[in-house]
């Protein structure tokens, strides 16, 4: 069973990837950016979660 700061870790780390994962949606379409992930959404993309 996870204890609170694990499961409030997970929480935060699933609210930031949604806040990157449309801000970088958003600057895809605005031109701005290239259609390379960032390191963060890379990690999730990959089915890594960034830790060693």
């Amino acid at each position: 069973m996870p204890n609170l700061q694990e499961f409030t870790t997970e929480e935060l780390r699933g609210e930031l990837l949604a806040i990157e994962a449309d801000t970088y949606a958003e600057f895809v379409r605005a031109g701005k950016l290239n259609k390379e992930l960032s390191p963060f959404l890379q990690t999730t993309h990959d089915g890594t979660d960034g830790k060693e």
